[in-house]
């Protein structure tokens, strides 16, 4: 029988350390922005975008080196190929890790978010109370949610016989290293999984839509100028661009980040099919896991193109002729506004 390289440990682990290398100057140039090339008009989100970008990092990382999957889908089991296996660590605290880290970005986008309507409109409300709390409890809740599956972790002198039955005769590439079945009650996998996922589906959802319509309020039409606005506007989508490739539901935004979102949609749709029709197709699994992976390059480039005092510095650094001074002007302006604003909203 023909084997197909992509379907080998060595295709996964070649295209994943290929990822890291081109994906880790593009992070430390990324970071290097955010804490230093942020004007003014940034600052009040400078720290929840390096919150968010960190987190991104960490997820990245732990994917395409220190763990390397091998997943055998429509199972919950398969392998690792990556630093950690060689550090001995066990794969049951791999997946943790992973599933982990994974929601923890989507509660550092979040975060991004509710930044943006707290600086506008959260502060003289009784959301200022609360968001510490929140947000505290989203952290929290995404080390906690992935510890049924983690507490319940299969005998697998029982659990592999079973998964390897369900599965079709295997090649011995892949039978020569040590298959780990993470889990075989699914309901303590998927349904914490499916829980997270909902709860912060909707605290973006509703900060998205308050600040839409804070937004496209009369009182802050009233308040701001129309320049301001639309700059606020500008910030507001140069977000949600970057957001979209972490949070899929945000339907409104994937015809405009199509090329991003497509590593989470295109992997979670083929997982949910292998899952329904008990489909095993290891050339697929092995690309599946590349397109996730390249979350990380699509996650920073777009950060770095969406605003603009970023892209004037990747075109200096690429020795393109670019004017900055549209970006450098805009600044005073925006806080002069700001301050205004705020001011406004104290006294009415």
């Amino acid at each position: 029988m023909e084997i197909s390289f992509i379907s080998t440990p060595e295709f996964i682990t070649f295209s994943l350390h290929i990822i890291t290398a081109l994906e880790t100057p593009l992070h430390i140039f990324g970071t290097y922005c955010i804490l230093f090339k942020s004007p003014d008009s940034m600052k009040s989100v400078k720290w929840s975008m390096l919150n968010l970008h960190f987190w991104s990092v960490c997820l990245d990382w732990t994917v395409t080196f220190f763990i390397i999957p091998f997943v055998l889908f429509p199972t919950v089991a398969g392998f690792s190929l990556g630093m950690f296996n060689y550090m001995n660590v066990p794969l049951q605290h791999q997946c943790y890790l992973f599933a982990a880290l994974l929601c923890t970005v989507n509660v550092a986008t979040m975060t991004v978010l509710e930044n943006r309507y707290y600086i506008l409109f959260g502060k003289e409300t009784s959301w200022r109370k609360i968001r510490v709390p929140v947000l505290a409890m989203n952290y929290i809740l995404a080390f906690i949610y992935p510890l049924p599956a983690f507490l319940n972790f299969p005998d697998q002198l029982v659990a592999l016989p079973q998964i390897l039955q369900k599965l079709p005769q295997l090649p011995d590439f892949i039978l020569r290293h040590q298959i780990i079945v993470y889990a075989t009650e699914l309901q303590f996998f998927v349904i914490p999984i499916i829980l997270m996922s909902f709860l912060l589906a909707t605290e973006i959802l509703i900060l998205a839509k308050r600040m839409y319509t804070k937004m496209n309020s009369v009182t802050y039409k009233i308040t701001m100028s129309q320049k301001t606005l639309s700059m606020q506007r500008a910030i507001l989508i140069a977000f949600l661009i970057q957001v979209s490739s972490i949070c899929s539901h945000l339907t409104t935004l994937l015809f405009q980040t199509s090329t991003m979102a497509v590593n989470f949609l295109i992997p979670i749709t083929y997982i949910c099919y292998t899952v329904a029709f008990n489909y095993h197709n290891q050339v697929a699994n092995n690309i599946c896991f590349v397109i996730f992976s390249l979350h990380g390059l699509s996650s920073t480039s777009i950060m770095l193109w969406s605003h603009k005092p970023y892209r004037a510095v990747c075109y200096k650094f690429l020795r393109f002729k670019k004017s900055e001074t549209t970006s450098s002007r805009a600044v005073p302006v925006v806080n002069m506004h700001l301050n205004t604003m705020n001011f406004h909203s104290r006294h009415s």
